[in-house]
């Protein structure tokens, strides 16, 4: 979901029906730098729509993902998350110190790359591959399966029965 603008922007200006693997094949497009830095925005953009605004907004709780697979996000003491807990479990953690659990980090690495012309993406993975490791540990190998996020932010991740 995060990608799609960065497909439309790609297919508009490279005028290429060949697919886009990464914001950085736009400037061997031909594809100026703000045009990239605006993608790369408009990508975070779609990411908290998906992973922030439709759990808020439209299925409480939920990604269309974890919808279809009947799973839900709530706090530990069962009460549904607010927007400040989305934003901070589904996109300050998820996207920005856990980055390798989403795609959509991908768009930080490249409007930091972009940015500051300092290539980054090799140091944020290697902390990101941390971070995320390290999250996985917990959530299965630790008696109560939760993950870093779940953990620092008090949330957890149940099934749902029935037709909830």
């Amino acid at each position: 979901m995060s990608g799609l603008p960065g497909v439309v922007v790609y297919a508009i200006f490279s005028g290429s029906s060949k697919p886009m693997t990464s914001l950085y094949v736009f400037e061997d497009a031909g594809i100026g730098r703000n045009i990239t830095l605006m993608t790369s925005l408009l990508c975070l953009a779609f990411g908290f729509l998906y992973y922030v605004v439709i759990p808020w907004r439209v299925y409480p709780g939920q990604t269309i993902g974890k919808k279809i697979t009947h799973i839900k996000i709530v706090r530990r003491d069962g009460k549904p998350l607010n927007l400040g807990m989305l934003i901070l479990r589904q996109f300050v953690f998820l996207v920005f110190i856990e980055g390798l659990a989403t795609a959509t980090s991908t768009y930080v690495k490249v409007f930091l790359t972009i940015t500051t012309k300092f290539y980054v993406d090799g140091y944020l993975t290697i902390i990101w591959f941390a971070l995320t490791v390290m999250s996985m540990f917990l959530l299965f190998w630790n008696h109560q399966h939760l993950a870093l996020h779940d953990r620092v932010l008090g949330t957890t991740v149940i099934l749902l029965t029935g037709n909830k």
